[in-house]
């Protein structure tokens, strides 16, 4: 694919030689991790990669060395170059993204067949696209871009990989936009033309619900190849509410198995989901069984300490949006009042500033 062929010239004009110390795995039962035996030491050589490759972009050489340095941890030379990649992928390393790439890069050289080189690829790529220090839409379409081509990949060598759907999945769901008014101010600007330029012909096939229904249909896959898994059951729900199929997406949240999402995933998605069913009964018009589930939601955050709250909740947007609208009548005032008591207050002022009534004891 083109998006490899830079990476594998690059490779051919170092000298590049990587060869897989060991064959093709079988696909029939993949773990995302390859056991390597000495894990302590080898993320301790992780660590210290980190540590001292901050200042100065990733080269051929110091993957070499790494590569060199790791070799009696065990694992093959792909696997510890993938889980040193996945260890960067939240740092700001020197080069940035183009880091991580050339690493992944170098590990997809000997492992053309291995799909959880890829899956893990795309899934960095995923992940890095959204951090707050790739804030340049042009960087953030490029990773996305790049993250669509490697989990294709993935896809193409195991389709009935579950994982691999739900990603695809995942990146459709969280595919950057770019905002409009950013895209006139660049069209406008003289200084940047071929930056415009790159910019529209990244954007000109872009539609935010045709990647929301792209990863609706990638989520449905998912289902069909896993009908237990959590995570695509929940962002299925999250597809239909975001399209606003306030029926489907309540019955694809009454579908969760709430077990499996409390031990796959962190306790706040678990009350997320709740906020959010009732949201769509809210939206359905089903106010009484939406004040039901809003209240159970209200009484629940209420008898927590402040130590809970940060554990357990990231927001509560969909309450306050009712409570502010639809469902002003039942809410406001109970939701006013939880909101002051758990220190939400500044996170939601609309709720403060629309009456001048004294503040919640």
């Amino acid at each position: 694919m083109k998006v490899f062929q830079q990476v594998y010239d690059y490779a051919r004009d170092e000298d590049m030689n990587f060869t897989s110390s060991t064959p093709d795995p079988s696909y029939d039962d993949l773990s995302f991790f390859e056991a390597i035996e000495k894990e302590d030491e080898f993320f301790q050589y992780c660590e210290e990669f980190d540590r001292n490759d901050t200042d100065t972009p990733i080269t051929m050489e110091k993957l070499k060395n790494f590569l060199k340095r790791t070799e009696e941890c065990g694992g093959s030379k792909e696997e510890r170059l993938r889980q040193l990649a996945i260890h960067l992928e939240g740092s700001i390393v020197a080069g940035g993204w183009d880091d991580i790439h050339m690493i992944y890069a170098t590990a997809a050289l000997s492992a053309t067949k291995d799909p959880l080189v890829f899956l893990s690829w795309g899934i960095s790529a995923t992940e890095r696209c959204q951090n707050w220090w790739e804030k340049d839409p042009v960087q953030q379409l490029s990773i996305a871009r790049t993250g669509e081509a490697t989990l294709k990949k993935a896809f193409e060598l195991d389709s009935h990989n579950p994982e691999v759907t739900y990603a695809l999945g995942n990146l459709y769901y969280n595919y950057p936009e770019v905002d409009p008014g950013l895209m006139a101010e660049l069209e406008s600007n003289p200084d940047v033309p071929e930056l415009s330029q790159e910019l529209q012909a990244l954007c000109a096939k872009e539609d935010a619900e045709n990647n929301l229904q792209r990863a609706l249909e990638w989520f449905e896959s998912t289902i069909d190849l896993d009908p237990k898994h959590v995570m695509g059951h929940l962002y299925l729900a999250h597809c239909y509410q975001d399209l606003g199929k306030w029926v489907d997406a309540i019955e694809t949240y009454e579908q969760i198995d709430v077990d499996l999402l409390l031990e796959q995933a962190p306790s706040w998605r678990y009350f997320k989901r709740h906020e959010q069913m009732a949201y769509c009964y809210a939206k359905a018009n089903k106010i009484e069984m939406a004040f039901t589930l809003f209240q159970e939601l209200i009484d629940e955050i209420d008898s927590w300490e402040k130590e809970a709250v940060e554990e357990h909740i990231v927001d509560l947007d969909e309450l306050v949006d009712v409570a502010t609208h639809s469902m002003r009548d039942l809410l406001f005032e109970q939701t006013r009042t939880l909101l002051f008591r758990i220190g939400f207050a500044e996170q939601y002022p609309e709720m403060f500033i629309q009456q001048e009534t004294e503040l919640p004891d």
